[in-house]
């Protein structure tokens, strides 16, 4: 009887397997496996109106929902929403938000707000706002202080998270339309959009004073230190520009240029997991994955379900926000 069944067993395989090799000649095991794991490989999660910023503060992720005058926070490891913070006043269109160590920062993109919001993480109890230049977007923390990117202002703020203390930095002669910013551990890095056709970023000292101009693709925008290079995302450029930022045998007078890559179209969010540097490609819905090390080695493209804006990396997963959807995805 144990024999017959196992016979029987067989032949049901066999015949399907059959089957399988009639449709797809080519390898069916191979296409059999290759659907498996594409459906199960990204999973997605809804969030709050318009997503754009996200932030990890070491176990929750912060996502700012610009359509929602909201932040929501996320359990880092389902996922699962754990708090939706809303406040007409005080989160007036946020764009992008920041990570102290302690507290999350809001910016506060609406023109008229002109405000940084700091939130308490623990409870996402709304402790202060600062009132900064005229449409706040990128952030970046220095140790001591956030900095704001003031996009219609054309100026930059720094808020001492200490004493609270805001300095507001004039006009930037020559680089208009700020709106971000980032860190190399010594030096505060800002792009100059000046036009479709020109771009530009700029190195500060702590005080503001401008020290060196980096010539780029067009339209650079946000940025990742991966360490010893600033990257650069440059979305009329597509494409990432990768600069040293810290003296090295081959670059002993930093900032050294040192090559522009390809990636998808329009180009917005970037991160660097500690080996990669990843950038969202808006308009043709795709990941771009680049070896931080030797880019030129080879890049590999990952197309996703929905336009992605931002990028944020908590230790383990890339998270990557999509307005158009209202959701975040987990790679």
């Amino acid at each position: 009887m144990r024999f017959l069944f196992r016979v029987g067993l067989l032949a049901i395989v066999s015949s399907l397997f059959f089957l399988v090799w009639t449709h797809y000649p080519a390898n069916p095991i191979r296409l059999a496996l290759l659907r498996w794991y594409q459906s199960n490989r990204t999973p997605s999660f809804p969030t709050c109106a318009n997503p754009q910023g996200a932030a990890f503060d070491g176990a929750h992720l912060w996502v700012a929902c610009k359509g929602a005058n909201a932040i929501e926070e996320i359990n880092a490891s389902d996922g699962k929403l754990l708090r939706t913070i809303t406040d007409a006043v005080n989160l007036a269109t946020p764009q992008y938000v920041l990570y102290d160590g302690s507290s999350i920062w809001v910016s506060n993109g609406s023109t008229s707000a002109g405000m940084l919001t700091k939130v308490r993480t623990s409870d996402g109890t709304i402790l202060h706002t600062y009132a900064v230049g005229s449409g706040p977007y990128g952030m970046t923390f220095d140790g001591t202080s956030v900095w704001a990117a003031n996009y219609a202002s054309a100026s930059l703020s720094k808020v001492n998270v200490s004493s609270g203390v805001v300095t507001n930095y004039s006009a930037l002669s020559g680089c208009t339309k700020p709106d971000a910013l980032g860190f190399d551990g010594s030096h505060i890095w800002v792009n100059c959009y000046n036009g479709a056709g020109n771009g530009k970023v700029r190195e500060l000292d702590l005080d503001g004073n401008p020290l060196r101009t980096v010539s780029v693709a067009p339209a650079p925008y946000n940025f990742a230190f991966d360490g010893t290079n600033i990257w650069v995302v440059n979305v009329r450029g597509n494409s990432v520009s990768k600069i040293v930022a810290v003296a090295t045998s081959s670059c002993t007078s930093p900032p050294c240029f040192v090559a522009s890559y390809a990636v998808g179209t329009h180009p917005q969010g970037i991160a660097f997991d500690g080996k990669y540097v990843w950038v969202a490609n808006a308009n043709d819905v795709t990941l771009t994955k680049l070896l931080a090390s030797n880019p030129a080695s080879g890049t590999q493209t990952i197309s996703v379900t929905s336009p992605p804006v931002f990028i944020a990396f908590d230790g383990s997963s890339i998270w990557v926000t999509s307005s158009a959807d209202n959701n975040i995805s987990k790679f």
